[in-house]
């Protein structure tokens, strides 16, 4: 409910300036009543959206917080705005609510509502750009502030990890690569980063406190599968396999690929959209 008064009060500043600048439906031959026609077809603005919105909700299950959803929104707005402000102007130009409806010679016309239907047209574009405007700087606040999140989940991690030290060492793995006697004996838990390489793999790994790297002959498939059980193993890129235990820090923004700064290297890992959600929900 906030968020939509939010909007709603965006709408309503957007179409007072734009009435006040444009002066469109012959506001600028008005001597009189022009900051009241202003503030009434404001008024019906703000009515004709919330119903717009509401009515895009329940029967197209969008809202405002996606493109899709405004420009919908929009759609069923500029024909149900158009025959509102008609109505209005009609009435402070001729005391009656129907007489902009019919044209000179006294028949019904649809030529005045299709000029006001551009008119409300125009304006919906300007508030529609502005919407866009803002939605993707609360789309950028929202992915800045979960990344901010993470990297406060990262440090606390840091500081609790020799109080939650396990006591009893973890046992290694093989991994057997593709060539004759390709064998690399590694604790998935020291494994920091796994790199692909064409048909080679860099296994960036801790043996004794001390940064190793070991090419093996083998495919990025074949080291998902043998170390599908260790959960904290996880791909990032197609060509990365990252130890969420040693990540440091995440930046970037998730709408474009972040990278991870991993714990004793400098090298830092890209992360690709498809991943970021992932390794987000995970980090989190």
């Amino acid at each position: 409910m906030i968020q939509l008064s939010k909007e709603l009060a965006t709408i309503a500043l957007a179409v007072i300036f734009l009435l006040s600048f444009l002066q469109p439906f012959g506001i600028d031959q008005m001597s009189s009543n022009r900051m009241l026609l202003i503030m009434g077809g404001t008024l019906l603005a703000v009515v004709s959206s919330a119903v717009s919105f509401a009515i895009v909700k329940k029967l197209f299950h969008h809202d405002w917080h996606d493109t899709k959803g405004l420009l919908i929104m929009h759609a069923v707005n500029i024909p149900l705005l158009s025959a509102l402000t008609l109505t209005l102007v009609s009435w402070f130009t001729w005391d009656s609510f129907t007489k902009a409806w019919y044209c000179t010679a006294g028949e019904f016309s649809v030529i005045n509502y299709l000029k006001a239907c551009l008119e409300v047209t125009l304006i919906s574009f300007f508030v529609f750009i502005l919407q866009l405007y803002r939605l993707r700087n609360n789309r950028l606040q929202q992915e800045l502030d979960e990344v901010k999140a993470i990297n406060q989940l990262l440090e606390d991690r840091q500081t609790d990890e020799p109080e939650n030290a396990e006591n009893e060492p973890p046992s290694p793995c093989v991994l057997r690569g593709n060539a004759k006697n390709a064998i690399l004996e590694v604790v998935p838990e020291r494994i920091i980063y796994i790199e692909s390489m064409s048909n080679y793999a860099d296994v960036c790994y801790l043996d004794n406190d001390v940064l190793q790297h070991h090419a093996l002959r083998i495919t990025m498939k074949q080291l998902r599968e043998n170390l599908a059980t260790y959960n904290f193993l996880v791909p990032c890129h197609r060509a990365f396999l990252v130890n969420l235990n040693f990540v440091a820090s995440i930046s970037g923004r998730p709408s474009t690929g972040c990278t991870l700064q991993m714990f004793q290297v400098e090298k830092t890992i890209p992360v690709s959209r498809s991943y970021t959600q992932e390794i987000h929900a995970r980090l989190l």
